[in-house]
């Protein structure tokens, strides 16, 4: 109990940090109101941008947003392989009462998540109360099961193993998900007692797993400072960054030089290029991110289209003239004595232009194709003149 309180009293600092009475009052409260009037008005009402969103897309969002994210928690704490080690009693109460504590707080977010969605089940999707609310209890189920995989998997596989057996976890869970819901709605009674008995066996498994201790303490203080990592990630290196030496990169491993000139611009340029390509956590970003992008564009109105086209490729380049402002602050970088006339900004921008240029050319095909079929052509070419215009604009808001 004193590690819950002192876990709420920390996520609660954590959140002071980041809102304060001006932004509560501005913006959180404002879109708590927001929230609330738009849940009362869907009762009345389904908005026209939400009618033309089939229930697969719709399921496939809660699935990706709300069900197959997340952590058991267990509260353990290094200082425990000290002191605790020896009484096995001690550590399995603490592990039961953060997974109890994990399973509480899962229920309540999703049943948020239903209780704001289930207008549009019931009015737009015609789901009945019941049927709203086995859907309900059997998405708890397809979290809870998500997660305790993921930890079993975690501790049973290492380096691009776990990374495959993760991300097939990840997407025959969604199948498997989104098929028993649209086939079987009717006899989704059948497979909650399923469900739930294969998730004992899994908690029973999880609990008295041995030789896990440092895993668990890994995934504890990653899960624990998932949120200040979110808010300090450009101005603190995490602690608990677990190191895997690898000889080579996965991705680009024999790449050579790209430019035949070797300037100091185009070096660092090269340097950026490379070191955001094989990074793992900028490819899977900027997945997710092309994901998003495309359910938004197409979902949203005709008219809507344009302003998220724009608004989508604009916080790119924002995303990517900040990764490699961070390279520029690189402790490697920094240990190197360069000149104080070192064009620095001039390498911003045609970073900027050469990893985005690929990227608005795939987006704007695709939003070219939702708007005009084959006729994307102009689109496709006015995204070139675009790119240009707006890493230049970004360079000269970084000089």
């Amino acid at each position: 109990m004193k590690r819950l309180i002192s876990e709420i009293e920390f996520q609660w600092n954590v959140f002071k940090l980041v809102v304060d009475w001006i932004v509560a009052l501005y913006f959180v409260l404002p879109l708590l109101i927001f929230i609330g009037y738009q849940h009362v008005s869907w009762w009345l009402k389904i908005p026209f941008w939400l009618e033309n969103i089939p229930l697969l897309l719709f399921l496939a969002i809660i699935y990706f947003l709300f069900l197959a994210s997340g952590r058991l928690r267990t509260f353990l704490e290094d200082g425990d392989h000290l002191f605790l080690i020896q009484y096995h009693k001690w550590i399995n109460t603490i592990r039961t009462w953060g997974i109890v504590y994990s399973i509480i707080f899962h229920f309540i977010i999703i049943l948020f998540v239903y209780v704001f969605l289930s207008p549009l089940f019931i009015y737009h999707y015609d789901f009945t109360v019941n049927q709203l609310i086995s859907l309900f209890l059997f998405s708890v189920l397809t979290k809870l099961f998500i997660i305790i995989s993921k930890d079993l998997l975690f501790f049973r596989f290492k380096k691009w193993r776990q990374f495959i057996v993760s991300s097939l976890l990840f997407i025959l869970g969604g199948i498997g998900y989104i098929l028993i819901v649209l086939k079987c709605m009717n006899y989704i009674w059948i497979f909650i007692p399923l469900l739930f008995m294969i998730i004992l066996l899994f908690m029973i498994k999880r609990l008295h797993k041995e030789g896990i201790f440092l895993d668990e303490v890994y995934l504890e203080q990653e899960a624990k400072m998932k949120f200040i990592s979110m808010v300090l990630k450009d101005h603190v290196k995490k602690r608990w960054f677990k190191w895997l030496p690898r000889n080579k990169p996965i991705l680009f491993r024999q790449s050579r030089q790209l430019f035949k000139k070797r300037t100091i611009v185009n070096v660092l340029v090269e340097s950026n290029i490379k070191a955001f390509v094989r990074d793992s956590r900028m490819i899977s970003n900027l997945l997710q991110y092309t994901f998003l992008s495309i359910n938004v564009l197409w979902i949203a109105p005709y008219v809507m289209k344009w302003f998220i086209w724009i608004a989508i490729i604009i916080i790119m380049a924002v995303w990517i003239k900040n990764a490699t402002l961070y390279t520029k602050n690189n402790s490697f970088i920094e240990f190197l004595s360069w000149n104080d006339n070192l064009p620095f900004y001039e390498v911003i921008r045609k970073t900027i232009f050469i990893l985005i240029t690929p990227w608005y050319l795939f987006m704007s095909s695709v939003f070219g194709l939702i708007l005009f079929s084959w006729w994307s052509i102009p689109v496709i070419l006015g995204s070139f003149f675009i790119c240009y215009f707006i890493s230049y604009v970004l360079y000269l808001s970084s000089s």
